[in-house]
C-alpha cells in the first residue's frame, strides 16, 4: 500500500462465538415521546437557499372600544345651507396593519455505524438476529433524534416560559427560564392551567386551529404534555375534582392522543422524557453516557434524570411552528441525475469501494442524514411552564405536596 494510505481500524462490532452463549437475545431499546406524531410538517421550499423569512401578519383591531367611538347621525346640511356636515360620509377610523419577519435556517445532522467487515459477520454468532435487532436500535435513533429536535425547538420558539412559584400570583408574560435566580418552587397547579387557558382564548388560539378538539358543551380542548406523574398529581392536588377528572368525555376525535380524560379544557399527552434541569439550571438527560460491557457500550436510566428537581411541561399548540423537511434532489436539470438518498434519518448501508482499503466492498456501515427547519407560526401560543418535578415517592415530598 503506498504510504500516503492508512486505512481506518477495523473491530468487529458484534459478537464471535469462543464461549458458550445462550441463543436467546434480548434488545434493550428507549420509549420515545409523542412529539413526532403532533408536530406539524411541510416541505422546504428548493431554490430559496439556506435561510428564509416567516412572515406573520400581526392582529389588528380598532385603537379604542370605550363607547364613544359612535358619533350620532345628522342630516346633511341645514335647510337650504350648505354645511361641513355629510351623512354621506362620516369620519373614518383607519386600521393599522403589521408584518412580523423571522427568519429561520435549515440544519442539518449526519449519524453514522462503525465499518462492517462482512467476513465478520457471516461468523458471529446468530448474526441473522442480530442485525434484526440493530435495525430495531437504528430506528428508536431516528424517532429519539426527531423526538428531541421538536421538544427542543417548541422549548426554544415558544414565546411564554413561565416559572411556577409559591405565591398568589406568577410572571405570565415571563420569556425565559432562571432556573437558578428565579427557581420553581411549586408544582404543576391547575389554577396556572386555567390562566393559560383564558390567555390561549383570548390569544385566538381556537380560531388558529390551536386546540386539539372540542369536549362537553363544545368547549376547546388544548394538549397538555407532561409526564404521568405530573398528570396523576394534577387530579390528586384536589379531592373535590377526581370526581371531575374521571368522567370527563372529551371528543373522541383525541380519545387517543394520550390519557382518556380531560379537565378544564386540557387533553393530558404523557410525554417519556420532558426537559429536567438540576439544581444549577444545567439539563440532565434520561440516560448516561455510554459506558463498556461485555462487547461495546450500554447505556443506563440516569437516576439525576429521575429525581431531578426541576421539569418543564408544555401547553403544546400545533401552530406554534412547523418542520419543513428538505426532499433530495434526484434530477436538478441539464440532464444531469443523482441517486435518492434519504434526508429524513433513514439508515441506509453504505458500501464505498477503495482502491487499498475497501477494493473488493467488503466494509460497509450505516449512515442516516437529517435535515429539517423549524418555520416559526403561532409562536405567541405556546407555553413552557417550569415547576418542581415531584418523582413519585413512598411517602409525600413535603416541598410537592405540603
Amino acid at each position: 500500500m503506498p504510504a500516503p494510505y492508512t486505512c481506518e481500524a477495523i473491530k468487529n462490532a458484534f459478537y464471535a462465538l469462543t464461549g458458550q452463549v445462550s441463543p436467546r437475545l434480548y434488545n434493550r431499546i428507549s420509549i420515545n415521546d409523542p412529539w413526532v406524531a403532533y408536530v406539524e410538517k411541510g416541505e422546504w421550499p428548493t431554490g430559496m437557499g439556506f435561510t428564509i423569512n416567516s412572515m406573520m401578519l400581526e392582529r389588528t383591531l380598532t385603537n379604542s372600544e370605550t363607547g364613544t367611538e359612535w358619533v350620532a347621525a345628522t342630516p346633511s346640511g341645514s335647510g337650504d345651507v350648505a354645511t361641513t356636515n355629510n351623512n354621506c360620509l362620516p369620519t373614518p377610523e383607519v386600521l393599522q396593519f403589521g408584518q412580523t419577519l423571522t427568519a429561520f435556517t435549515m440544519y442539518r445532522r449526519n449519524i453514522q455505524t462503525e465499518n462492517f467487515c462482512i467476513n465478520d459477520l457471516q461468523n458471529n454468532f446468530m448474526i441473522s438476529q442480530v442485525l434484526s435487532h440493530v435495525m430495531d436500535q437504528l430506528e428508536t435513533v431516528t424517532e429519539w433524534v426527531w423526538s428531541n429536535r421538536f421538544q427542543n425547538e417548541y422549548y426554544n420558539l415558544c414565546d411564554h416560559k413561565i416559572t411556577e412559584v409559591n405565591s398568589q400570583s406568577i410572571n405570565m408574560s415571563a420569556s425565559s427560564h432562571d432556573f437558578v435566580g428565579n427557581p420553581p418552587t411549586s408544582r404543576l397547579l391547575q389554577g396556572t392551567l386555567e390562566q393559560i387557558y383564558i390567555q390561549l382564548v383570548l390569544d385566538g388560539a381556537v380560531a388558529t386551529s390551536g386546540a386539539i378538539g372540542l369536549g362537553m358543551n363544545d368547549q376547546p380542548i388544548f394538549a397538555l404534555f407532561t409526564d404521568a406523574n405530573t398528570s396523576r398529581d394534577l387530579i390528586r392536588q384536589d379531592p373535590d375534582l377526581r370526581m371531575d377528572f374521571r368522567y370527563a368525555d372529551p371528543d373522541k376525535l383525541i380519545n387517543t392522543l394520550g390519557t382518556p380524560y380531560s379537565y378544564n379544557g386540557y387533553k393530558h399527552v404523557w410525554l417519556k422524557f420532558p426537559p429536567r434541569f438540576d439544581a444549577t439550571g444545567t439539563r440532565v438527560y434520561p440516560y448516561t453516557a455510554p459506558t463498556q460491557t461485555t462487547k461495546g457500550w450500554k447505556r443506563l436510566i440516569n437516576q439525576a434524570y429521575v429525581y431531578a428537581p426541576y421539569q418543564v411541561s408544555f401547553v403544546f399548540i400545533p401552530t406554534v411552528f412547523t418542520c419543513l423537511y428538505e426532499r433530495p434532489s434526484t434530477a436538478p436539470g441539464g440532464g444531469v441525475k443523482f441517486d435518492y438518498a434519504s434526508h429524513m434519518g433513514e439508515f441506509q448501508f453504505l458500501v464505498i469501494p477503495d482502491k487499498f482499503c475497501n477494493p473488493r466492498g467488503e466494509l460497509g456501515f450505516f449512515d442516516a442524514l437529517y435535515a429539517s427547519a423549524s418555520q416559526p407560526g403561532h409562536t405567541y401560543l405556546g407555553w413552557a411552564i417550569a415547576h418542581l418535578n415531584c418523582a413519585p415517592l413512598r411517602t409525600p415530598h413535603p416541598t410537592c405536596y405540603s
